[in-house]
Formats: structure tokens, sequence, C-alpha cells
């Protein structure tokens, strides 16, 4: 295996790895989404039903109670909207697939760049079904509008995952503080 191979193999493995961590860092995001509908979908009237069994139907006649009850509800509603809305179960569920995929991805490119056990032409078929599963995939993430930032993020993650310097600032992410490096740092 060339050298140059080698090196688009670990480059691949980099940007497999960086947009995992951008597509996991969304699922986690819609996750808290999710989940803040269905509590308040489940909690506002399992709340109002408590206040209800425990003070009685006098309980509606309290202003504060029924301002807060309502609020709650104003809440739940343009949460649930929201959420039909910007699709947020199917945007987790395709965060959560691509992650993996794209996690899949960088460990194949990682052992491939790696080389252990491949004879020249095993190699070159793995790494042809590897970079072709990596375009399927490239194109479906493109078309979930991956900010810069969030390309900047992802892309120091996947120099620090695999030791591997910028090539705009030659330095080995260490951390994930942000710096002035436009391709690494800016985020």
């Amino acid at each position: 295996m060339e050298e140059q191979e080698r090196n688009a193999c670990w480059n691949r493995a980099c940007d497999c790895f960086a947009t995992a961590k951008i597509f996991e860092r969304r699922a986690r995001a819609y996750q808290v989404k999710i989940d803040a509908v269905t509590y308040l979908g489940v909690g506002g009237p399992a709340i109002f039903g408590a206040a209800v069994a425990a003070w009685g139907a006098d309980v509606l006649s309290n202003a504060a109670t029924m301002i807060i009850v309502g609020l709650v509800g104003v809440a739940q509603v343009a949460l649930s909207v929201a959420a039909l809305v910007r699709n947020w179960p199917e945007n987790y569920a395709y965060s959560k697939q691509s992650a993996a995929i794209n996690y899949q991805l960088a460990e194949e490119f990682k052992d491939l760049a790696v080389g252990a056990g491949y004879d020249a032409e095993a190699f070159r078929i793995e790494l042809q079904r590897a970079v072709a599963r990596d375009r399927s995939q490239t194109q479906q993430d493109t078309g979930r509008h991956v900010s810069d930032r969030e390309k900047t993020w992802g892309h120091r993650h996947g120099l620090r995952q695999f030791q591997r310097s910028c090539l705009a600032c030659n330095v080995m992410p260490t951390d994930m503080k942000p710096t002035t490096c436009h391709q690494c740092g800016e985020f």
C-alpha cells in the first residue's frame, strides 16, 4: 500500500468521524426537545389532574393555579407544533443513523490506513467499497445542511481522535477549545 493511499484513508477516517460527531450532537439536541414535548404532554395533564384530585374542583376557581395550567398548556401546544413542523422525530432518527454509519466508516478507513491483514488486491477492493459507501452517506448528509461551524467543530474532533495535524495551522488538537484557526478552531 502506498503512503498516498494510507494518507487518503486517514483523511477519510477523520472526515467520517467528524461527521459522526456532528450528527451525534444533533441527535442529543433532538432527544432533549422530544423529551420536553413528551414531559409536557404527560406532565401537564397529570399535574392538573393531581391538583383536582388533591384539592377538589375548587382548584378550578383559583386564578394562580389556572394561569400556571394555562401556561403549561400553551407551552405544550407550541412545542408540539414545533416538533411537527420541524420534523424532530425524523431528524432525530436520521441523526442517530448517520452517526452510527459514519462511525463505522471511520473505523473501516482507519483499518485500511493501518493496512493490517490486507494484500494489495484485497486492500483496493475494500477501499473501493468503503469509498462508495462514504460517497453515498456524504450525499445524504449534505442534504441535512451542516453549517460551517459544525464542520469546523467536527473536523477538530476528527483531528483529535486520530492524532492528525490540521493542514491550515499544523497543530494537532489535544482538546476541544476553540482557536483562531479557520479550519479547526473557529466554532
